[in-house]
């Protein structure tokens, strides 16, 4: 397993596309629907391949206030729990330390992985109730020395 960063657009719609389907097989939520739910697309990230094929992914953007905000985090459930995810977390720290960025930021809903992020040391900030309708989106922050 190896992890690559690239400024390619179109890996940063491969993992979009796979996270935009899985949010709505596992929310149901109309909102959430690949058809209508568009978002603009970056380009940067780290990429997760497997014998050379793409298995997961984020995609992130500096923002106007030098913090990295994580736009898309996503792993194949087969590659889940594996420590890749911990992996992606660990280069976009280290990006974010070599670009002196201030911390960075990520929100997830009620049905994906705030544990996640606090495990690897991000602090809840905020709460949106019904964003989108009939789901919860966390916010959350890691701030870095």
């Amino acid at each position: 397993m190896e992890i690559r960063y690239s400024n390619k657009a179109k890996l940063y719609k491969k993992i979009d596309k796979a996270i935009i389907k899985y949010n709505y097989k596992k929310s149901k939520n109309d909102n959430l629907n690949p058809k209508i739910y568009k978002r603009k697309i970056k380009n940067e990230g780290f990429y997760l391949y497997d014998e050379g094929t793409l298995v997961g992914g984020t995609g992130f953007y500096i923002d106007e206030y030098n913090w990295i905000y994580i736009d898309i985090l996503f792993i194949k459930e087969k590659y889940r729990r594996s420590g890749y995810g911990t992996k992606l977390i660990e280069n976009i720290v280290e990006y974010a330390k070599i670009h002196k960025c201030t911390g960075i930021k990520a929100e997830t809903w009620n049905f994906q992985a705030k544990p996640f992020y606090e495990k690897k040391g991000f602090e809840l900030y905020g709460i949106l109730k019904d964003h989108p309708k009939g789901l919860t989106c966390y916010l959350l922050a890691m701030h870095l020395d």
